[in-house]
């Protein structure tokens, strides 16, 4: 059996699984949850992931919740790159394109501004590839999580992912359980 990415994380906090009624529905903006999300969610639960970034897990109308946060997340880049506009066309590069930006979905955002999203469009074996948005535009951040994170925690691809990043994150997972989060851990 082949090792994941996952299991290399060095976990802090207390872990607080998600009760499973939460992945009920199974879908966010009438999307099924890739496979690497819904590992990762039920691994870990809620927090921020190599140090930076909070994969909004599934817990209903919690204010971080996916289902709470993928609509801002997706307007957030809409109002950047104004599809349709072709003076903006500029931004999608150098990964992204107008044809590509309608069927994101976004799941994560970042301590330093960037978004997460899943190209619903280039679905493959239950996985979406992962773009991230950033200054500027839109680059491929990996083919599903996992590769995401194997990405972003290499010196030889962080940069392709992450432009701005200087050296690899850490593979680390900090959970966030609070009295805020509590109510829906139960």
């Amino acid at each position: 059996m082949s090792s994941s990415v996952f299991d290399r994380f060095v976990v802090s906090g207390v872990p607080r699984p998600i009760p499973e009624r939460h992945f009920a529905s199974g879908t966010v903006e009438g999307v099924p949850y890739p496979a690497s999300y819904l590992r990762f969610v039920r691994r870990f639960g809620y927090g921020l992931a190599a140090g930076r970034f909070r994969i909004h897990p599934p817990l209903s109308d919690f204010a971080d919740s996916i289902q709470v946060r993928a609509p801002g997340i997706k307007w957030a880049l809409e109002t950047v790159l104004r599809p349709g506009d072709p003076s903006y066309d500029f931004q999608y590069a150098p990964d992204g394109s107008s044809a590509l930006v309608a069927g994101l979905v976004g799941f994560a955002t970042g301590e330093n501004g960037e978004s997460l999203f899943w190209a619903t469009s280039e679905a493959s074996a239950g996985e979406y590839p992962i773009y991230v948005m950033g200054r500027p535009g839109l680059f491929f951040g990996g083919a599903s999580l996992e590769q995401f994170f194997e990405r972003i925690s290499s010196r030889a691809t962080v940069k392709q992912a992450l432009q701005f990043t200087r050296e690899p994150l850490p593979l680390t997972f900090e959970h966030s359980a609070s009295r805020v989060v509590e109510p829906w851990l139960r």
